[in-house]
């Protein structure tokens, strides 16, 4: 009996880390890059946090009125019943999850994660727990944090494919492109139509020159998503690095000018000056370089793309201004983490 009670106070624990979770993944900071705007779909906080009671030993009404609170937008209710629960059962991880649930709502980062290292005090092989941690690492820009936490969520579940798919992103940005690579692959394997982690894996293989893996990525996102603009425009560069020639050119001038109709970006500014810049439409390539730097500003290959443009136009001084502010982004970015771009080699 004391058994079966046990396992079914875990079973609803690992609900209530599951509401965590979901709460947590909506918080979660576009690691890879900003254009980017699909993600695996997460049911909502609101659809599950009914299965969510926390039935630990002591406290355990607390929870379920703090629950209710949380579910419908009464924060401080929330709060006041998640406290109570947690002076009454301090070693139990219910109450923490909830008080960090809270946090999160309100911005709180930090405080989230201190009541999420609490829980896992008590809860050390939760692999929920770690998830959210590791989102929560992320969102306050703490990438090695972040990273472990996502790896001891693994450790536990190795089927968590948005955690490997956040693993991935954060060990590219790291620069440890095999990591990232490794780490995209599982959670596409896992999770095919994850756009996200498709695009994420193509980024790594094209700043790896790797473009037969890029550009498998970029078909699969494609062939269930036809328009989707990102893609568009990766796929583009992957298409013009294949065939620089005139009808290379061409088909990847297509798919950029698709990719603009959808929805324009910087980035796909950025690869269809590149693609006039190869064509020797340097006054094209110009136009859409300017277009391109409200976003990319920060990528090297811009001004260095841009100062080539400038020096096949006779602007010299120009061209001299633009590869000075390339050396200094250079620097910049060295002295921090770099931003992977498809385009940003």
């Amino acid at each position: 009996m004391v058994t079966q009670n046990k396992t079914n106070g875990r079973r609803q624990l690992r609900s209530f880390i599951l509401v965590v979770v979901l709460l947590g993944s909506a918080l979660i900071v576009r690691m890879w890059h900003d254009h980017v705007s699909h993600s695996v779909h997460r049911p909502s906080f609101t659809q599950n946090i009914g299965n969510a009671a926390g039935s630990l030993s002591g406290g355990t009404s607390l929870v379920s009125y703090g629950n209710y609170f949380l579910q419908h937008g009464n924060l401080s209710g929330a709060m006041g019943a998640f406290s109570r629960a947690a002076h009454m059962n301090p070693s139990g991880a219910s109450a923490y999850l909830g008080l960090a649930a809270v946090a999160m709502r309100t911005g709180h980062y930090q405080i989230a994660l201190a009541n999420l290292h609490k829980a896992v005090i008590y809860e050390p092989n939760h692999a929920e727990i770690w998830h959210v941690i590791g989102d929560v690492e992320a969102r306050l820009n703490r990438q090695n944090s972040a990273i472990a936490a996502y790896q001891r969520c693994l450790k536990t579940d190795s089927k968590d494919e948005v955690g490997w798919r956040q693993l991935g992103i954060l060990e590219s940005r790291e620069l440890n492109y095999p990591l990232g690579k490794l780490a995209l692959q599982k959670a596409v394997i896992l999770a095919p139509n994850d756009v996200l982690a498709q695009d994420s894996l193509a980024a790594n293989a094209l700043a790896q020159g790797q473009l037969s893996v890029a550009q498998a990525a970029y078909r699969t996102v494609l062939q269930d998503n036809p328009n989707e603009p990102e893609a568009l425009a990766g796929m583009a560069d992957v298409e013009m690095q294949l065939n620089p020639s005139a009808t290379g050119l061409a088909n990847a001038q297509s798919l950029v000018k698709k990719s603009l109709e959808i929805r324009p970006s910087a980035f796909t500014h950025l690869i269809s000056g590149h693609i006039f810049l190869i064509g020797h439409q340097y006054k094209c390539a110009i136009s859409e370089f300017a277009a391109a730097m409200k976003g990319e500003k920060d990528n090297q290959s811009l001004w260095l793309w841009l100062a080539q443009a400038y020096t096949a136009t006779g602007h010299r001084a120009l061209a001299r201004d633009a590869t000075v502010k390339a050396l200094n982004v250079r620097r910049e970015s060295s002295a921090s983490v770099a931003e992977l771009r498809p385009g940003g080699r």
